[in-house]
């Protein structure tokens, strides 16, 4: 899984129309969804590092992952990093 998601944080830094038909993609954003509650610290790094850089791209990604709901199950990553 590790180097699917460095390929996809690598691929989420293309330009904006690329990653606008990324996110359209059958189920790509399901299954970064579904790598959230996997409990795997190295995973979640490389997904976060993946999500920080396809936020980087058009606002209507941010506003699609806000949409999503992956804000709170990230915030809950960010908290529990905070607390360890």
């Amino acid at each position: 899984v590790i180097p699917l998601l460095r390929a996809c944080g690598n691929l989420f830094r293309g330009p904006d129309n690329l990653l606008l038909r990324l996110v359209e993609t059958p189920n790509l954003m399901l299954r970064l969804w579904n790598l959230l509650g996997c409990g795997d610290a190295a995973v979640l790094k490389e997904l976060c590092w993946s999500l920080a850089n396809l936020t980087g791209g058009p606002m209507q990604i941010c506003a699609m992952l806000v949409k999503q709901n992956f804000v709170p199950p990230l915030a809950a990553l960010f908290n529990a990093a905070a607390t360890t």
